[in-house]
């Protein structure tokens, strides 16, 4: 799966409006990083190299995840949501 992420989220990102275009870039970049450091962390062994790669990957990751954080779900929406199945479970 992760050797088609990359490509299936350019895929569906196309064609961005002007005010989606950084976002959307935020978000592909993001996921790239991530699965480079999939692939890296995969390695049989690893040297100076490598683990530098996978460091630089990671800290990527890191800077670009804020992107996903406001779809994020909270303690409070999940309660609420577990509340609302508990109730139709009962109805």
């Amino acid at each position: 799966m992760s050797q088609f992420l990359v490509g299936v989220l350019r895929c569906a990102l196309q064609n961005p409006s002007s005010t989606q275009r950084g976002v959307f870039n935020e978000a592909i970049e993001c996921c790239r990083a991530i699965v480079e450091f999939y692939f890296y962390a995969q390695y049989e062994s690893h040297d100076g190299e490598t683990l530098e790669l996978m460091d630089e990957a990671l800290k990527r990751f890191h800077t670009f995840k804020r992107v996903f954080c406001q779809f994020r779900i909270t303690k409070k929406v999940s309660d609420q949501g577990k509340e609302r199945r508990k109730t139709l479970m009962e109805q």
